[in-house]
């Protein structure tokens, strides 16, 4: 099933959008709820970005925190592939 960044961002967001939660985090001020979503090929969704953007980071934070979870994605699956891997019966 194929969902696009922007979508998969607002449903993140949505879901921790209860205005009790956001009270329960942090009572003496309005705490902002956000999303940062990165597909799996290094796009990001364009309201990460803003959000991102809003609390201060720059450009070349994006590029950092881009390189770093595509190491971590790249990771994990060379891990999977190492554990799930078929071996070749002996005969």
């Amino acid at each position: 099933m194929f969902v696009f960044v922007g979508k998969a961002c607002h449903v993140k967001r949505n879901k921790y959008l209860i205005p009790d939660l956001l009270k329960q985090v942090n009572p003496n001020s309005s705490a902002v709820a956000a999303a940062v979503t990165l597909s799996y090929r290094g796009t990001w969704a364009s309201e990460s970005v803003a959000a991102l953007i809003d609390v201060g980071l720059g450009g070349h934070d994006l590029k950092i925190m881009t390189i770093r979870c595509l190491q971590g994605g790249l990771r994990a699956f060379q891990v999977h592939q190492k554990t799930t891997a078929m071996r070749p019966r002996h005969l």
